[in-house]
């Protein structure tokens, strides 16, 4: 029988080319293997690997564009406008002599005029009674109760007149050219006037009389003649406005004015 490595022989040369390149196969693989280790080493080190950059921030969204307004209210209608006051102006006041007041409190006399109770034709007392007082007549003494008052300016000047016949009552009692009295004095009288024939009732801080009297006037002189209580005459300036009656007594340093309304 032939030996073995005879008959091998013809296989050799190709076994050897076959180890050359399986060795160079080995190598290159080895080579793979390491190069795959070294790419693995370096990717899992990850602080060697300095970190990207942030990203550019996105641009801001554009503004909504705003609604369009509402169309304006239909505006109201004006009101009516109002009637135009009067034009008359006032009537001026009267001018006094400068310095004085000669004008007397007429408010004041109106409204004591109201105050009086008389009746037409006058009431009268019963005889015998102690309202009666003197007893010149029965005539009620009906008239308000009048307040003495000092006025600084000069007393009015009398200009006379007629007297007309009626019930009289007092409204007014002045002290002209001095600012104060020396007490409080208080009256009322309430008069008749027929022609030159005159009946008084009059009670003077609260002391009741009645009297009876013949009148006569000369220019701006009163003169009466008393006939009842007593007998006597004095003489008084006066003056005759509308339905006054007003008797200016000068004195000594001072004028009083006795001023009556006619009210019947």
């Amino acid at each position: 029988m032939p030996a073995l490595g005879a008959r091998s022989a013809p296989w050799l040369p190709c076994l050897r080319r076959a180890g050359s390149v399986c060795l160079r196969l080995g190598i290159f693989l080895v080579g793979m293997v390491a190069m795959a280790s070294v790419f693995a080493a370096c990717g899992s080190d990850d602080s060697s690997t300095p970190a990207g950059s942030g990203g550019t921030a996105g641009a801001g969204g554009s503004s909504g564009t705003g609604g369009t307004g509402g169309s304006a209210g239909t505006a109201g209608s004006a009101g009516t406008a109002g009637s135009a006051g009067s034009s008359t102006g006032g009537t001026g006041g009267t001018v006094s002599d400068a310095g004085e007041d000669t004008s007397e409190p007429d408010a004041a006399e109106d409204a004591a005029t109201l105050e009086h109770t008389c009746t037409n034709p006058p009431e009268m007392v019963e005889a015998g009674t102690s309202d009666a007082g003197a007893t010149c007549n029965l005539l009620l003494d009906c008239g308000p109760t009048i307040t003495m008052t000092a006025i600084p300016g000069a007393a009015p000047t009398a200009t006379g007149g007629t007297i007309a016949d009626g019930t009289y009552v007092l409204t007014g009692w002045f002290v002209h050219g001095t600012t104060s009295l020396p007490g409080t004095f208080t009256g009322s009288v309430v008069m008749v006037v027929n022609g030159s024939s005159w009946e008084q009732s009059a009670t003077q801080m609260d002391v009741e009389a009645t009297l009876s009297l013949n009148v006569s006037t000369s220019g701006t002189t009163l003169t009466r003649n008393y006939t009842c209580p007593g007998v006597q005459t004095d003489e008084r300036e006066y003056t005759v406005s509308g339905d006054k009656l007003i008797l200016i007594q000068p004195d000594i340093g001072t004028t009083k004015v006795e001023e009556y309304t006619k009210i019947f």
